[in-house]
């Protein structure tokens, strides 16, 4: 980037030494190109090269202008102002009209950054005028996406909108791409000043698409304005990765306008990823550039934003000073912003140094404000409930979470995308964690037991008509376990202790269990035994990982139940299976409890309860699912050509024997080069009750409704089908087999569980899903689909058809009988 201006100005002095012209009208387009870049000291060089090799008076003023230009992306204002008000020299009428068309836009440009947007938005308008009828495109856009700022800091958002979408059509007609992308980026910044980071979003991705300009400003504003929407939607992972682009895109140009706000957002959402430390270093950088630049509104906001990590830290007094250095500043400047922010803090540094009083004044001063954001109401309302419940208060404590919460769901359900009411949820479950932990500490169980479970799978359950703030009590959470005739049994893990319910038709039973951290690390230990040892815990010496793991989480939720519960103790063939839910939490997502070992001959639990997994009780019976039918309508897809993937050898056979295992006439089958994602989309996949993929997946951690099917390639080359594309696609069929591996999905969301293809079948409407936690082998796989539709044939529910395969399985011995090739599948339903 540099480089590539120094390389010019190397080019004009060796055209000087041998007696050649330098040009200055090439000089102008590298210096505006530097500019839109940010390279705006080698811009300013080339100017004055080109201002020296003689340009004529139109060119001339334009250089000029160009150089002033440049002064306002240094916030040298007044070093503008002086070539803008400059006269322009007497030339011909359509340059002149051009020329007066930028010195009005950069009137208005010096207009706003002054404060006086009214007066610039003026301007702008005559600008935009005078350009047109000059022929002067470039400029009445650049005078049009300027205009859409103004219209929004004057609190005139329609006209804002209208005029930017109106110039980023003319932008794209007119092959003028970065002022497109200017405009798209503006878009975004309208959702997101009015705090609708979902909305953002939408034009911010599409700026990012305009790869070609990866180098321009404009490029790493919208990296950082992306990362700052999915940061405070709690995608911590997209949002760090875009923000540190942009960090390193403005730290090799020095603007410091932009690395200020390129550092300080970074260090914001460090601070919300849980990094605090990390975070006050940057927030301190930023803080820093703000000051010695005057900006004092920046300055506070950075200030604000490292006193709350040092209140994170527990560094009280070092907290006291930012946020009492950023009220100074407040006060000093009464439009520097808000001091709500700085009560909260206030009120937390007091309750840190054990002062709960003074801290419960400063809150009350800051709720019985009107006008404060959403945002501080309830940091203020979750703060209030921390400090009474601390005190002794807990009542008043109770009440003031459930004031908090309702701001949380009214936050929640204003967004737009699903993806981005998941991973808000996930910001808040701190909150949530906070609630639940405050009730069981109260001994009120059943009330814990609603909190926890109003915070699952919440986008889920707007599908099955949910309402999104709803909330379902424990006397009809029972009713529905009942109902279902199971055993459910829900985790929620927390870092300083865990919690279980066991849920049963005579009441709920609530236990502790150890922090996230231990569960976390048996889950691992299990999971390594089984996945990548294949180890068999049956056969291990005794406590193996499966043991110490079903000792932690299993044996206390399972150890008084009686012979009409889960208890693990009885032989095998004592009686049918009990029938298990399992609401998992957390890690727990990735076990499969039917390999863990349990009562004293340590046989797998499968061998004693057939289990399913839910992603939360309200969702139980939220929509009454019919049993999978004798003759049901079937759609098999798979064994495609999929591009690039090695062929599945077993594919072909295990599509042959579910054909023949159904038996029924109302049967569609898309293999080898038919099965591609439109072919299955045109199917009509809503009328089968039964839809089977036998193909290769991907699942993906990053961005999990990116997670897809690979199918073959269609005439557009699209072979992969998105879980993002299921999700949005209405069906209504009684079960859905995913075989492929990790259909589960490889990303957890707090609150929403685990996401991938599972959750996007769920989502669209299916009874029931079977997925897979881990990678799968071909040839098992193929035998244990066989066996479950065998059992679906006979009339067995998908959770007994599949529990029966397996077991055949076990029962076979040899490699087979490991759980890494009979485990990998669970059923993930919403009707048991």
């Amino acid at each position: 980037m540099m480089r590539r201006l120094l390389a010019a100005l190397v080019v004009v002095a060796v055209a000087a030494c041998g007696g050649q012209a330098a040009d200055p009208a090439a000089l102008y387009g590298g210096a505006r190109e530097g500019m839109l870049r940010g390279e705006l000291e080698a811009a300013d060089a080339l100017i004055q090269t080109a201002l020296e090799a003689d340009p004529d008076a139109a060119l001339a003023a334009a250089l000029r202008l160009l150089r002033a230009e440049i002064r306002l992306l240094e916030r040298d204002i007044d070093g503008a102002g002086t070539i803008i008000d400059a006269p322009l020299p007497a030339i011909d009428a359509t340059a002149a009209g051009r020329l007066e068309a930028r010195r009005l836009y950069l009137d208005g440009y010096r207009l706003m950054a002054r404060g006086a947007i009214a007066a610039g938005l003026a301007q702008l308008d005559a600008s935009a005028v005078l350009a047109r009828r000059s022929g002067a495109t470039d400029v009445a856009l650049d005078a049009d996406v300027l205009a859409g700022q103004a219209l929004y800091r004057l609190g005139r958002p329609d006209e804002a909108d209208a005029r930017l979408l109106a110039a980023r059509t003319e932008a794209a007609a007119s092959g003028l791409r970065a002022r497109e992308l200017a405009a798209l980026g503006t878009l975004g910044m309208g959702q997101l000043v009015r705090e609708r980071f979902d909305a953002a979003l939408h034009w911010f991705e599409q700026a990012l698409s305009f790869t070609a300009f990866e180098d321009h400003l404009s490029y790493a504003a919208a990296l950082l304005n992306a990362g700052v929407c999915h940061a405070r939607l709690g995608n911590f992972t997209r949002a760090l990765e875009l923000q540190r682009r942009a960090v390193e895109l403005h730290q090799s140009r020095q603007v410091t306008t932009y690395l200020e706000q390129a550092l300080g957002e970074l260090g914001h959402t460090l601070f919300l990823a849980g990094d605090a430390a990390a975070a006050v270093d940057l927030l301190q950088q930023a803080r820093a550039l703000a000051a010695a630049a005057g900006r004092t509104a920046n300055e506070t906001l950075w200030l604000d934003s490292a006193a709350t990590a040092l209140i994170d830290l527990g560094r009280w007094d070092d907290a006291d000073r930012l946020n009492r250095e950023s009220l100074v500043l407040k006060q000093a400047r009464g439009r520097a912003g808000s001091d709500g922010p700085n009560l909260v803090n206030a009120a937390q540094i007091a309750a840190g140094l054990g002062n709960p009083d003074q801290a419960l004044v400063l809150l009350r001063e800051v709720l019985a404000r009107s006008d404060e954001p959403a945002w501080v109401r309830w940091q203020a309302h979750a703060t209030a409930a921390d400090v009474l419940v601390a005190a002794g208060q807990r009542d008043e404590g109770l009440r003031e979470f459930e004031r908090a919460l309702g701001i949380v769901e009214t936050m929640r359900t204003s967004l737009l995308e699903p993806e981005y009411r998941i991973t808000f949820l996930s910001r808040m479950m701190h909150f949530y964690r906070a609630y639940v932990d405050a009730l069981a500490s109260a001994g009120d169980a059943t009330r814990a037991l609603e909190v926890a479970d109003a915070s699952r799978a919440r986008v889920l359950a707007e599908r099955f008509g949910a309402e999104a703030t709803g909330r379902t009590g424990a006397d009809a959470l029972v009713a529905r376990v009942a109902r279902a005739g199971v055993t459910a049994l829900v985790y929620w893990l927390a870092p300083s202790r865990s919690l279980a319910w066991r849920v049963e038709a005579g009441g709920v039973q609530m236990v502790e269990l150890p922090g996230a951290d231990e569960i976390d690390r048996l889950v691992d230990d299990h999971r390594t035994f089984i996945e990548r040892s294949l180890g068999d815990p049956r056969r291990s010496t005794a406590p193996g990982p499966g043991d110490r793991l079903a000792e932690a989480v299993l044996t206390p939720l399972l150890a008084d139940a009686d012979d009409r519960g889960a208890a693990p103790t009885r032989h095998p063939a004592a009686g049918p299976p009990v029938r298990v839910v399992i609401v998992p939490d957390g890690s727990l997502y990735g076990v499969n409890f039917e390999t863990l070992p349990v009562g004293p001959d340590r046989a797998y639990w499968i061998e004693t309860a057939s289990i399913s997994v839910a992603p939360a009780l309200a969702l139980l019976d939220a929509r009454r699912a019919q049993a999978v039918v004798r003759a049901p309508s079937v759609l098999l897809v798979g064994d495609p050509e999929a591009p690039d993937l090695p062929p599945l050898r077993h594919a072909a056979a295990e599509i042959e024997a579910i054909r023949q295992a159904l038996g029924t006439s109302d049967i569609v089958v898309q293999r080898g080069a038919d099965a591609t994602p439109a072919a299955f989309l045109d199917a009509a996949p809503e009328r089968f009750s039964v839809i089977h993929f036998a193909a290769h997946a991907t699942a993906s951690a990053a961005s999990p409704l990116d997670s897809s099917i690979e199918l073959a390639a269609d005439r557009t080359g699209r072979f992969k089908l998105y879980a993002r594309d299921v999700a949005e696609r209405p069906l209504a069929a009684e079960l859905v087999t995913l075989s492929a591996c990790r259909g589960a999905g490889d990303r957890t969301y707090p609150g929403e569980g685990a996401v991938g293809l599972a959750w996007a079948f769920l989502r669209a409407g299916a009874a029931r899903v079977i997925a897979s936690l881990w990678d799968v082998d071909d040839r098992s796989t193929a035998l244990l689909m066989g066996a479950t539709y065998d059992g679906l044939a006979r009339g067995l529910a998908p959770a007994d058809a599949l529990r029966q395969a397996k077991l055949a399985l076990l029962a076979g011995g040899g490699n087979f009988a490991k759980p890494y090739y009979w485990a990998p599948f669970q059923v993930f339903t919403a009707a048991p």
